[in-house]
C-alpha cells in the first residue's frame, strides 16, 4: 500500500473536494453551534468560565462550541474552519479503515471501503457538524483493538464520548440517532470492500481472472471513482435546485442589511444562518420557529416579540403576515428577491406600541373630500442616528369620498430648524378602501410608519413635516389646517430630538428649579488664559414637555450687582429649543461671555436663568415647596486679581 501514496492523498483531498464544491452552507444547529463559540470569544463579553454553561446546554455539538471558541478568540472565521473540521473527520475516518484492511491483511478491501466512505452521502447532510470524528474515533477504536492496545482504546473511548455529551438526555438520545445512520453506512462500505477482496483472492484462485493485485486496485478505483463521482455530482446538482446559490446571496445580503441596520442589540425570528452572520441574537429554539411556521402558530411570535421578523412569499408566511395582530404589531421594512426561484424574502420591523410614543397631539388638519388628519404621535421622545422613528397618524375619512378605493402616499420630512433644509424623507404607500372593514366613515384609522433615521445626523432637534399625494398625482394633495381658509402642501408635526454626547465628569451640581418643569442640574465654567471669553456649559433637563420657546442667559456683574457683560441665546444657540426637550434627557447649552480686558481686581459673579422669547418674563426659582425665590441663579464667583 505504500506506493499507493496517491490513494491517501486522494482519501484526503476528495471530501475537501465535495465539501467546498458544495458550498460552506450548513444545517440551522450548526450555526447554532457557531454562534455559541463565537459569544465564548472575550470581546463578546463572556469567557471560558461560561463552559459549564455550554456542555450543558441544549447545545447539539457543545464540545465543537468549545473548539471553535479558539479561533473566535483569534477573530478568525468559523464558517470554513467548522467545514474543514468535518471533511477532515471523514478523511480520517478512511483513511482509518484503510489501515484496517491493511491489518486483517485486506488491502484491496480497505481501499474500495475507504474510496465508498469518502463519496457517502452524508459528507453534505453533516457539513459543519463533528459526526464524521464520531465515526472516525470508532474505526480509530476498532483499529486499537486489533492491535491489541486496550490502554489506547480506553482514552479513544472517552474521546468518543466526550463527542456525544449533549444535554439533556433527549438531545444526547437524538446525537446517537443522527450517528447511527452514517456508522451503519461505514460499517456496511467496511464490509463491502472487504468481501469484494475477499471474491477477488477466490476468482484468482480458479484462474477466472487474470490481474495482477496493483492492476486489480487500478481498475476498482478507477470504476468507483467514475461511478461515486458521477453519483455526487447528480446529488449536488438536485441539492442546488432545491437551495440556489440566488437563495444564499439573498441571506447573505440580509444579514448585512441587518448588521449595518440595525442596533446590535435587536432581535430576530429568522434562520441561526441570518443570525450569526448578522451578529444578532435569534429569539426562540429552532422547533418554535418550525412550529409557528408550519402550524400557522402566531402565539409562538407574540410570546417571543422579536425586534425584526425574516419572512418569504410561501402562503403559511401571506397567511401570518396578513392577520391582523400581525399587521398591528410589525411594518414591512425591507425586501429581497432572489429571480432564480421567484422567493422574496421580507424584514419586519416590530412597531413600538402607540403608549410608548410621545402623547398624542391634536391636529385638525382637513383634505377637501378625502382625508382627515385628527392627531400623531412621535416615538422615542429621544432617538440616536440609525435608530428607526415611528409616527402614528390618526386619520378619518369623511361621509362621502371621491372614490370609494385609492391608493395615496404619505411624504415625511426631516428638516433642519436653522435652514429649513431637507436631512431625510420617507415615502409610505397607503390604501383606503371602504370596501374593508377599515376605512369606514367617521372611524379614526391608526397608521403607524417606521422610518429608519440616517447615520449621519448630528445631534439637535429636528422639525417633521408630512405632505399627502394621490398614486397617480403628481401634486401634493391641498391640506387646511382650523378654520385657515389658505391651503397648504405640507403641515408640520413637531420635533425629532436628538441628543448630544454627554461628558459630565467636570461639571459642578446646582439643581434649580426654574417654573414648574425646567431644571439647572449643573454647570461647568472653562477659562483659558489665550481667550478673555469664560466658556460656560449649563446642563438643563425638564420633568415635562415645555410648550414656550425660552431663552437662557447668562449674565456677569461685579461686586456692586451692576452688569458688566452677557450672553442671551436660546439652548445651544438654537439647535435644541425648549420645546424639543424631553423628559430626562439632559442638554448641554454652551454659553461665551467676553468680559472687558481692563476689568479692575474684585470679585465678579456668574449668573444664569431663563426667560420668554415671546414677552421676555423671567422664569421664577422656585423652592421645595413651590415658590418663587428668584429670578436668577448664581453659579459662580470669581476674583479678578
Amino acid at each position: 500500500m505504500s506506493k499507493l501514496w496517491w490513494v491517501r492523498l486522494l482519501i484526503v483531498a476528495v471530501p475537501i473536494i465535495i465539501g467546498f464544491s458544495w458550498g460552506l452552507h450548513f444545517q440551522e444547529d450548526v450555526y447554532l453551534t457557531l454562534r455559541y463559540a463565537r459569544d465564548l470569544a472575550p470581546d463578546r463579553g463572556t469567557d471560558l468560565g461560561s463552559l459549564p454553561n455550554i456542555l450543558f446546554s441544549t447545545l447539539p455539538h457543545p464540545l465543537l462550541a468549545l473548539l471553535l471558541s479558539f479561533p473566535a478568540r483569534w477573530g478568525i472565521d468559523l464558517i470554513p474552519i467548522a467545514a474543514l473540521i468535518s471533511l477532515f473527520g471523514w478523511s480520517a475516518a478512511a483513511l482509518t479503515v484503510l489501515n484496517i484492511g491493511g491489518i486483517v491483511k485486506s488491502p484491496l478491501g480497505g481501499m474500495v471501503a475507504s474510496l465508498l466512505l469518502i463519496f457517502n452521502p452524508w459528507i453534505i447532510a453533516t457539513l459543519g457538524e463533528i459526526t464524521s470524528w464520531q465515526i472516525a474515533l470508532f474505526w480509530i477504536i476498532i483499529a486499537s483493538i486489533l492491535h491489541r492496545r486496550f490502554v489506547i482504546v480506553l482514552l479513544w473511548t472517552a474521546m468518543l464520548f466526550l463527542t456525544l455529551i449533549s444535554f439533556p438526555v433527549a438531545n444526547a438520545i437524538d446525537q446517537l440517532a443522527q450517528t447511527f445512520a452514517p456508522l451503519l453506512w461505514s460499517g456496511f462500505v467496511v464490509v463491502a470492500g472487504i468481501g469484494a477482496d475477499r471474491l477477488h483472492n477466490k476468482l484468482v484462485e480458479r484462474d477466472l481472472i487474470r490481474l495482477t493485485p496493483h492492476q486489480t486496485q487500478i481498475g476498482l478505483l478507477f470504476i468507483t471513482f467514475l461511478v461515486l463521482g458521477v453519483y455526487q455530482v447528480r446529488r449536488l446538482q438536485q441539492l442546488y435546485q432545491l437551495r440556489p446559490l440566488a437563495v444564499w446571496q439573498v441571506e447573505r445580503e440580509i444579514s448585512e442589511w441587518i448588521n449595518s441596520s440595525t442596533a446590535k442589540s435587536a432581535t430576530l425570528f429568522a434562520s441561526e444562518k441570518v443570525g450569526y452572520m448578522a451578529q444578532r441574537e435569534v429569539v426562540g429554539s429552532l422547533l418554535q420557529r418550525q412550529s409557528a411556521v408550519s402550524d400557522n402558530n402566531l402565539q409562538v411570535i407574540q410570546d417571543l416579540q422579536p425586534d425584526y421578523l425574516i419572512s418569504d412569499n410561501s402562503l403559511i408566511w401571506q397567511y401570518i403576515t396578513s392577520s391582523n395582530w400581525f399587521q398591528l404589531s410589525y411594518q414591512s421594512h425591507e425586501r429581497f428577491h432572489a429571480s432564480e426561484n421567484l422567493i422574496t424574502y421580507g424584514i419586519w420591523e416590530h412597531r413600538l406600541p402607540l403608549e410608548s410614543l410621545e402623547p398624542r397631539q391634536a391636529i385638525n388638519a382637513r383634505i377637501p373630500d378625502r382625508l382627515k388628519l385628527l392627531g400623531y404621535q412621535v416615538g422615542p421622545g429621544a432617538i440616536q442616528p440609525g435608530e428607526t422613528l415611528e409616527l402614528a397618524l390618526y386619520l378619518q375619512v369623511p361621509e362621502v369620498i371621491s372614490s370609494p378605493t385609492e391608493k395615496f402616499s404619505v411624504i415625511v420630512r426631516l428638516v433642519s430648524p436653522i435652514d429649513n433644509a431637507e436631512l431625510a424623507g420617507w415615502t409610505v404607500e397607503l390604501e383606503q378602501s371602504q370596501d374593508s372593514n377599515l376605512w369606514q366613515p367617521d372611524e379614526v384609522i391608526v397608521e403607524q410608519l417606521l422610518m429608519p433615521l440616517p447615520n449621519d445626523l448630528v445631534p439637535g432637534a429636528y422639525h417633521l413635516n408630512i405632505s399627502f399625494r394621490g398614486a397617480n398625482d403628481s401634486q401634493f394633495w391641498p391640506i387646511s389646517l382650523d378654520n385657515d381658509m389658505n391651503q397648504l402642501d405640507r403641515v408640520a408635526l413637531g420635533t425629532v430630538l436628538i441628543p448630544p454626547p454627554l461628558n459630565m465628569k467636570a461639571a459642578q451640581p446646582v439643581n434649580v428649579q426654574f417654573g414648574s418643569q425646567a431644571y439647572l442640574v449643573g454647570y461647568e465654567l472653562k477659562r483659558d488664559a489665550s481667550n478673555p471669553a469664560l466658556e460656560i456649559v449649563l446642563y438643563w433637563q425638564t420633568s415635562a414637555p415645555i410648550d414656550e420657546e425660552l431663552t437662557v442667559f447668562t449674565h456677569f456683574f461685579d461686586a456692586a450687582g451692576n452688569l458688566i457683560a452677557g450672553h442671551d441665546s436660546p439652548p445651544a444657540d438654537g439647535r435644541f429649543p425648549t420645546t424639543s426637550w424631553r423628559k430626562g434627557v439632559i442638554i448641554p447649552d454652551t454659553h461665551q461671555i467676553h468680559i472687558p480686558l481692563d476689568l479692575p481686581s474684585g470679585e465678579y459673579s456668574i449668573a444664569a436663568g431663563l426667560y420668554s422669547s415671546a414677552t421676555g418674563e423671567r422664569l421664577e426659582i422656585l423652592d421645595d415647596n413651590g415658590n418663587p425665590i428668584s429670578s436668577s441663579v448664581t453659579i459662580e464667583k470669581i476674583e479678578i486679581p
